[in-house]
């Protein structure tokens, strides 16, 4: 399946959930209120990321076996052009709220999308925009009860821009792009060769002009510390017009990967093909030139999603996976430098995953497992804890269950959690997973 097709039928069933709700207040309201539902309305914007596990619509089942850096990225890139985008289309200087929910969720996805909310919102607030992230809380669901939903502001304390590089340091630095390479992440750096070659000359003439910016070349020292998204930021709300022939080139030259190919392709180079399921298996990514084409693939990645939220052109034929496995195969014939780049710190990577394998492994005593058959899908509620160790963890609640297959063995995969998370269990920079604690 095309992961544009799964992301088209899940949005459709959200929006035409959305819709039902919003007829329902326009006739319990009598139209005293329809303007203010009309406009409210008209303002939500729905994004799908892909997650783990199992997700049915209609007759057609799809199973995600994403990696958290995947996941981690799409949140992230979601999130960053959507609020890119209304800032573009309202004004700079509004306040913004971002209401990120994260009682609810698939295994790690709720600590992994507030890590990667927490970085838009960081990057944002250091580029000077008004926003704020509130985090919610919301009860689990019970038929004909209300839903008790409380938020409260998460405090984000950006950290001080380094300074731009001068003189010879900038020269020494400038020089790493005479190749060319293109330098838009921590530690992140590929060549642009073997990718349309006929386009070499175009791109060297843009990175020229690079260098004979020194605020254009400041943003990309930025993003040695920052990540490639504040880069990209800076890169484009300043210099989208006196060099907007860079992107150009860029963007004819390298950044046309729809969302659908950068994931095949990804399936195609860990060489995991499995019929009907978008595959990204974390542990084929252990080899270094994995983990660089890997970073490459990001980069890409969030050029397509961060000119989408600017709502610029995309060239409709896109690019070929037999292109994409040129630009692999010659990728990989360059390497010469050790870097191992991570969306997330190396620290938080490891915690992730450990708590990821935690819950797969139900070494944490406060879960609940039973079995239930593929054919007899059953709700599931906070009834089914442990009532009497509840307390030991607050109001934390974990819900979770195995699907037995034909053959008696288990899939870890095909599982549901229900995770509530508190504001007082949430810090900056600290998560609680089960039963233990770990700072990043």
């Amino acid at each position: 399946f095309k992961w544009s097709d799964i992301e088209s039928n899940v949005e459709s069933y959200i929006w035409s959930s959305i819709k039902e709700l919003f007829e329902e207040f326009k006739e319990y309201n009598s139209g005293i209120n329809t303007e203010i539902i009309k406009d409210i309305e008209s303002k939500i914007n729905v994004s799908v990321c892909p997650g783990l596990g199992v997700f049915k619509v209609g007759i057609n089942t799809f199973e995600f076996k994403s990696s958290l850096d995947l996941y981690a990225l799409c949140v992230f890139l979601s999130v960053l052009s959507k609020v890119l985008e209304a800032y573009h289309n309202i004004g700079e200087y509004i306040n913004m709220n971002i209401y990120l929910d994260v009682s609810h969720g698939i295994n790690y996805t709720p600590a992994t999308a507030l890590l990667a909310v927490q970085r838009v919102v960081e990057i944002l607030k250091i580029r000077g925009y008004n926003v704020v992230l509130k985090l919610a809380s919301s009860s689990p669901f019970k038929e004909n009860v209300e839903l008790e939903i409380t938020t409260t502001d998460l405090d984000i304390t950006t950290r001080q821009l380094p300074p731009p590089l001068e003189g010879e340091k900038l020269n020494d630095v400038s020089k790493l792009f005479s190749n060319p390479l293109l330098l838009l992440g921590k530690n992140v750096r590929f060549e642009l060769r073997g990718f349309q070659r006929e386009k070499l000359g175009e791109i060297q003439s843009a990175l020229e002009k690079c260098y004979s910016n020194p605020d254009l070349f400041k943003a990309m020292w930025y993003s040695l510390y920052y990540g490639f998204g504040l880069a990209l930021i800076h890169l484009i709300e300043e210099f989208k017009d006196v060099c907007s022939d860079i992107w150009s080139n860029l963007l004819k030259s390298v950044v046309e990967v729809y969302h659908e190919v950068l994931l095949r392709g990804l399936r195609l180079i860990s060489a995991n093909s499995v019929n009907g399921n978008i595959v990204i298996n974390t542990s084929r990514f252990l080899s270094d030139k994995i983990r660089y084409f890997y970073d490459l693939m990001k980069v890409i990645a969030s050029f397509e999603r961060i000119y989408k939220g600017f709502k610029y052109s995309v060239i409709d034929s896109g690019v070929k996976l037999s292109d994409l496995r040129r630009l692999y195969d010659e990728f990989l014939s360059k390497i010469s430098f050790p870097a191992i780049s991570h969306f997330y710190s190396v620290e938080e990577s490891n915690i992730l995953r450990q708590a990821c394998i935690d819950f797969k492994s139900g070494k944490s005593g406060w879960i609940t497992m039973r079995e239930v058959k593929r054919d007899e899908p059953e709700k599931l509620n906070c009834q089914e804890i442990i009532e009497e160790r509840r307390g030991e963890f607050l109001e934390k609640t974990l819900v979770r269950y195995k699907v037995k297959t034909g053959n008696l063995q288990f899939n870890n995969r095909n599982f549901i959690a229900h995770l509530g998370i508190l504001r007082e269990n949430i810090e900056l920079k600290l998560l609680q997973f089960s039963n233990f604690t770990r700072s990043l």
